[in-house]
Order: structure tokens, then C-alpha cells, then sequence
């Protein structure tokens, strides 16, 4: 009678266990179907390498939203207090935070599509180091120059035509109190010096993290405004100094135009061995020119 209760207790187990086995396949086969369901319902979303012209949008726009935020900042410091009073530090931490924040959204907005450039300088640099095609470099540059024209003509329809000849639209001009013409191209030059090194090793180098590159562009242009703003504005951009310049003239508002090429020659000086500088210390170099392909990780990869 023990054996008998045994071998009973045996079976009721084996039934118990084959019925939890039932269960789990059961339950394995549901999500199978469940997961085609959805596989079948949503579309399948292929990356695409964009084409020059997508790209160069990305940046024409790109740097529209760059000219427009940072430079619409500066111009609305002295609206609202009527271009009365004297440029403070909380505005200059203002300034720099409205040009790294916009660079950030950027990258975070269109790098996958163009790399977000939104400089002629980085293109420059990048060319230089044979990360771009001189082709597609020119291309990204009149892009970009239209998008600061683009971005400066927005500032005006914001603050009005008034605003050109009492605030200006944000063009730079350095302080002779500080530097003088030579002084102020090396100065700009130091400051996009770190700005392309920095987007070489966040954006070129394959071992960074993409997830930090806006935030750490953003920052770095935001600490050299910090610095620099007081003596050259903090420009570091070729097409941030292009577009409000051309449009504030245009406007009627005053402006020494040869101070302009201080903000050409320095940044592109400075971006270039910027470039070379982090291919060197990285050990990294390209064989041949390289065209971005527009379908890196996004932020949170």
C-alpha cells in the first residue's frame, strides 16, 4: 500500500508538471504570435543615407536656429531695458547659455542627418583632415552662411527694423580697449582651436559616446563665450558673424565691415589645427576623404 500511495503521488506530480508545462508553452507560443502581430501592423523604417541636399538643409536650418537664438538673446538683453544700460556678466552667462543651448538642440535635431556642422569653420577642419569631400564642404559653407543670413533676418522681424541702429542684431565687433585686429583673430582662433577639437573627438571619434555630443559641443561654445565674450564677443563661427552683420547694415544699423574678417580668418585658423591637433593625439587619420552618412546613433544610443 506504501508503494501504491508512491507511485500515485508520482503521476499526480507528473500530471502537474506536464499541465505547468502546457501552461508555459502555451503563454511561449501567445508572445511569439502577439510579436508578429505588431511586427506585422508597424511599418518597417529603413535608414537612408540623406543626399547633399537634405544635408545642406539640415544645415541652412541648423544655423538659421543657432543665429537666431544666441544672436536674439544679445539683441533682447538690451531690449529690455531700452539700450540703456551697460552689458552685465548674468547677461554674458545669458548669451553664452542661449548659444550652447541652441548648438545642443541641434546636434540633437539634425547631426544624424548632416552632423550638424552649422559652422563653417568645423567644415573647414574637416575637410582639412579628409573627414569630408572639399566638394560637400562648400556645399555645408553656403548653407550655412545663408542660414546666418536667414537666422539675423529673423532677429529683425523679432525686435524690428528700429532695433538695427539702437541694439543691433548681435553682430560681433572686438573691444579695442582689450585687443587690436591682429589680437583679436587669435583669440578667436583659441576658442574654435578647442570647439573643433572637441567635435572631432565627440562626433569623428568611433569611441565616444554619441549620446553626449550635443551637450558637450554646447558647453564648450558656452564656456568660450564665457571667457572671450568681453574681448571678442565669443563669435567662434564664421556665419554667426556673416548673417547679422550683412542684415544689421542692411537695416541701417552701424558697423565697421573690415572688423567682419576677424571672425573669418580666426575661426578658420583655429579649426583647422584644432582638427589636425586631435588626429594627432588620437592616432586617428582618414586614408581618403569620407562622406557622414547621416545614420549615426541618436542621443539616447
Amino acid at each position: 500500500m506504501l508503494w501504491l500511495g508512491v507511485i500515485q503521488a508520482g503521476i499526480s506530480n507528473g500530471q502537474r508538471s506536464c499541465e505547468k508545462g502546457d501552461w508555459l508553452l502555451l503563454a511561449s507560443d501567445t508572445c511569439e504570435m502577439h510579436q508578429k502581430s505588431m511586427t506585422e501592423q508597424t511599418p518597417a523604417i529603413k535608414s537612408r543615407v540623406p543626399t547633399l541636399a537634405q544635408k545642406c538643409g539640415a544645415e541652412f536650418l541648423g544655423t538659421a536656429f543657432l543665429v537666431y537664438g544666441g544672436c536674439g538673446a544679445l539683441t533682447g538683453a538690451g531690449y529690455l531695458t531700452g539700450g540703456t544700460s551697460t552689458f552685465r556678466g548674468a547677461d554674458l552667462l545669458g548669451v553664452a547659455l542661449a548659444f550652447g543651448l541652441a548648438i545642443s538642440i541641434m546636434v540633437y535635431a539634425v547631426g544624424h542627418i548632416s552632423g550638424c556642422h552649422i559652422n563653417p569653420a568645423v567644415s573647414v577642419g574637416l575637410a582639412c583632415v579628409r573627414r569630408m569631400s572639399w566638394g560637400e564642404a562648400g556645399a555645408y559653407i553656403v548653407a550655412q552662411l545663408l542660414g546666418g543670413i536667414l537666422g539675423a533676418l529673423l532677429v529683425a522681424v523679432t525686435f524690428g527694423a528700429g532695433a538695427a541702429r539702437l541694439l543691433g542684431y548681435g553682430a560681433s565687433n572686438y573691444n579695442p580697449m582689450f585687443v587690436n585686429y591682429f589680437g583679436a583673430i587669435v583669440v578667436e582662433a583659441i576658442g574654435t582651436f578647442f570647439l573643433v577639437f572637441v567635435v572631432m573627438a565627440m562626433v569623428m571619434d568611433r569611441r565616444a559616446h554619441p549620446g553626449w555630443a550635443g551637450l558637450t559641443i554646447g558647453l564648450t561654445v558656452a564656456v568660450g563665450i564665457l571667457v572671450t565674450g568681453a574681448v571678442t564677443g565669443g563669435n567662434f563661427n564664421p556665419a554667426r558673424a556673416f548673417g547679422p552683420t550683412i542684415i544689421q547694415m542692411l537695416f541701417g544699423g552701424a558697423y565697421p565691415f573690415s572688423h567682419m574678417f576677424v571672425y573669418f580668418i580666426g575661426p578658420i585658423v583655429g579649426g583647422v589645427v584644432g582638427a589636425f591637433t586631435y588626429e594627432y593625439l588620437s592616432g586617428l587619420r582618414a586614408t581618403e576623404p569620407t562622406t557622414y552618412t547621416g545614420v549615426e546613433p541618436g542621443p539616447g544610443d
